[in-house]
């Protein structure tokens, strides 16, 4: 019932309180979201080195993937960060 006088154009926190629904609750219907209304950066699919080297993402995936391959490594991202640093 809210839904169809907030769509005829009343005011939201008028209408949610003649009804009795707290405003924190009520959500209004959210708008289909296609290609052109994406949210956030564009995905990188390059790395920055500390050189200023720009770097494949693939390549640094392999570079942790052949880290982690080795026997006995039970590192977290730190000592993995540093590694990559010192590569």
């Amino acid at each position: 019932m809210a839904r169809k006088y907030i769509g005829e154009g009343f005011c939201i926190t008028l209408v949610l309180g003649i009804c009795g629904v707290p405003k924190s609750t009520w959500f209004s219907k959210p708008e289909p979201q296609g290609e052109h209304k994406r949210n956030g950066i564009v995905k990188s699919c390059h790395t920055l080195r500390y050189n200023s080297e720009m770097v494949e993402n693939d390549v640094v995936v392999a570079d942790i993937k052949a880290l982690l391959a080795l026997e006995f490594v039970d590192y977290g991202y730190l000592k993995v960060t540093c590694y990559l640093c010192d590569e």
